[in-house]
């Protein structure tokens, strides 16, 4: 309730702004003695009303670039003046301009004008919007640095993709991880179905680990090989031990869904693979 009325004082706010520059651009067309209905009239003073502001910022903005930064504080005291300054003079020069041109000729000049400002002005946002959708596009990373890190050394890599580090193998509803390298690893395995836009997940229970030899934790007080049984999405697995996760519990719909691996160094404390598709979000 409180949104909506603040939604609709806003909108008003607006429509009042845009009246009173239509009101303005019809007056100042009487007042060259311009057609106050003709739609290109009106919009062309009703631009340039605009575009003195936006010229200001420009002339403010490039005064601000320009700046050596042992005189930022002056240079706060000036950065009022020169907006003021660049409005009146730009506005100004598109007025007088525009008293000598022909209704096509002002709208082509409109466009120049619109350019210079939108580059002007909107240039650091745009720069700033590429950043921020190159940030979130862990693909093309990893494109970019495919070539001079191995695989392991990768946070993140393509979907479907084994884990280097681990023996991978599916049987009914049993998957069996084996860790391959010479150090602990928390592996988290996940089925995982494309449901539109969003991923829906089936995380698969590990309950017995399969442990070789000497590596093997003391189970009952006795060292053996042995199944231990353990309780845990993701739990230690030691150098060549092998887990044994269950997707019994797993929809029937899971029988084709692609695995999912998020593989943590407990050494190193950080993620040496995880699967592209870990960034799509659960279906809920």
């Amino acid at each position: 309730m409180i949104k909506n009325i603040i939604i609709g004082q806003l909108l008003s706010l607006l429509g009042g702004f845009f009246n009173k520059i239509l009101d303005y651009a019809k007056e100042v067309a009487e007042r060259n003695h311009e057609d106050r209905h003709n739609p290109v009239v009106v919009g062309w003073y009703s631009f340039v009303y605009l575009a003195a502001y936006g010229l200001g910022a420009l002339a403010a903005r490039i005064f601000w670039l320009t700046l050596p930064p042992q005189d930022i504080i002056i240079g706060v005291f000036f950065f009022l003046p020169v907006f003021v300054l660049g409005a009146m003079l730009g506005g100004s020069l598109l007025y007088l301009a525009g008293r000598r041109l022909t209704d096509q000729s002002r709208i082509i000049l409109g466009s120049v004008v619109t350019a210079v400002l939108l580059i002007g002005l909107g240039g650091q946002i745009l720069l700033w919007g590429f950043e921020l959708w190159d940030q979130n596009q862990p693909t093309n990373k990893i494109n970019m640095v495919q070539a001079a890190q191995p695989l392991e050394a990768l946070p993140l890599v393509y979907a479907e993709v084994i884990p280097p580090m681990l023996a991978y193998e599916r049987t009914a509803d049993t998957l069996r991880v084996t860790n391959l390298s010479d150090a602990g690893l928390t592996v988290q395995l996940t089925l995982a179905l494309p449901q539109g836009v969003l991923m829906q997940r089936c995380h698969a229970r590990l309950e017995t680990l399969v442990c070789p030899g000497e590596a093997c934790p003391p189970l009952s007080g006795e060292n053996a090989s042995a199944t231990a049984s353990v309780s845990s999405l993701a739990p230690l697995l030691g150098a060549g031990q092998t887990g044994l996760y269950k997707t019994d519990h797993c929809d029937e719909g899971f029988a084709e869904a692609k695995p999912e691996f998020r593989v943590f160094s407990v050494d190193e404390d950080r993620f040496l693979f995880k699967s592209e598709t870990t960034l799509i979000p659960d279906i809920h």
